[in-house]
């Protein structure tokens, strides 16, 4: 008994030995970007989340075609992972509403002018698109995201060339649907997408133009017995859509202009996108559509911080007192979206689908500190065609938005 005794204290202390040996390799800390546990040879594993909740009320709705409602937009856990400077790793999860894997990816960065991605990840077509989500300056993407894959599964090359003056990706993927992420893929082709970005002024730091960056990207597949996406109003409203017994069923390419520029308290984002599509109705008939999606964003900070590349940064966040209050930014957006003409009457319904749509957006961001902000925003949006006797009633919706991320 007194052996055995003996032998349980030897193993606790062996235990207690390993276990301090294993903690003095690690040391948690609180970066910049969030919690993270590093260790020897410039290891780290980065934990985040981001918690979204809005609310959508509609005003002038005699029609009663809107309803109010508070939703939770989006609720995501995120880790990333950093091995040296050559491999690096995500995992991202969305929790609202059903649970499913945003990214999974590997990362070898070989060279500043190439890396290797492999795993699940937002195709590298459209500016908006690849826009975090808690830098939006509105609560969610406009209509050129309609028309442009999220997120994909493939494989990514990517780099910088000329210090950063040229910035390219190219990516070979299964090919998502419109405004759609693919999670599988039960065709033999692949998508191709390329993106260029030229930053011509990047290396001139005292440069006014500094941040300003010119880019276009295209992706080309062959899709095969598709479901064609669909296309939502800032108050998420859907107000065009297919018929259901309509399939991509042939090329699909798509070509999206973009611009960028951070100046000072201004913030200036732009992006032009046309989708062409081979749809058929499954019954002989066949035609190419092309739709076109255009949105231009406008920040400008009236006090207390600016808008940057990789997020606001606010001078003084809120703590209760008159002289630290965070940071206001007023925003506005116009977008718009049209319709191949020859989508009517045999692909979609012209009263129930609109041929186009333009809306006006406003906003006040209040930042409480870099990882938090409160937005109140109005959007006006008309329409062409769409109603049972003509032109769909104008959609007229209050957001309300509050978002924490870490």
């Amino acid at each position: 008994m007194r052996r055995m005794g003996m032998e349980k204290k030897m193993l606790a202390v062996f235990i207690g030995l390993v276990l301090t040996s294993w903690i003095g390799l690690f040391q948690i800390c609180s970066a910049a970007s969030g919690p993270c546990i590093t260790w020897s040879e410039n290891n780290e594993v980065w934990v985040g989340g981001f918690v979204q909740m809005v609310g959508y009320f509609g005003l002038g709705d005699d029609q009663e075609e809107y309803s109010d409602q508070f939703v939770i937009r989006r609720a995501r856990c995120d880790t990333r992972i950093k091995l040296s400077s050559l491999v690096e790793g995500r995992i991202h999860g969305e929790f609202a509403g059903t649970p499913k894997i945003l990214d999974a990816y590997v990362q070898l960065n070989i060279l500043d002018t190439l890396s290797f991605r492999c795993g699940q990840f937002k195709s590298p077509l459209s500016q908006e698109r690849l826009q975090s989500t808690p830098n939006l300056l509105f609560d969610d993407f406009g209509y050129t995201a309609s028309l442009a894959p999220n997120r994909d599964i493939g494989l990514q090359l990517s780099g910088k060339i000329f210090n950063g003056v040229l910035n390219y990706q190219a990516a070979f993927l299964n090919g998502a649907q419109d405004g759609s992420s693919s999670t599988g893929d039960s065709s033999d082709s692949k998508e191709v997408v390329i993106r260029l970005l030229v930053a011509p002024f990047t290396t001139n730091k005292s440069c006014f133009l500094n941040s300003l960056k010119l880019g276009v990207g295209a992706s080309w597949s062959e899709h095969d017995q598709e479901e064609p996406g669909s296309v939502k109003t800032s108050g998420n409203t859907k107000v065009f859509t297919y018929n259901d017994d309509i399939v991509d069923d042939g090329t699909v390419y798509r070509i999206a202009p973009q611009a960028q520029l951070y100046l000072g308290s201004f913030t200036l984002l732009g992006e032009y996108i046309v989708s062409v599509h081979e749809l058929s109705d499954g019954e002989g008939q066949e035609d190419e559509l092309r739709n076109e999606a255009w949105t231009v964003t406008v920040g400008y900070c009236a006090s207390g911080g600016r808008m940057t590349a990789k997020g606001f940064e606010v001078e003084k966040p809120f703590n209760g007192t008159s002289d630290a209050l965070g940071a206001l930014e007023l925003v506005a957006r116009i977008q718009g979206f049209c319709a191949d003409t020859d989508t009517f009457e045999h692909y979609a319904s012209s009263t129930k689908a609109v041929e186009e749509i333009m809306t006006y957006n406003g906003g006040i961001n209040w930042h409480l500190n870099n990882h938090a902000r409160v937005l109140l925003s109005y959007s006006y949006s008309c329409f062409e065609g769409g109603g049972e006797t003509g032109d769909r009633d104008p959609e007229q919706v209050v957001t309300f938005m509050t978002g924490i991320d870490f």
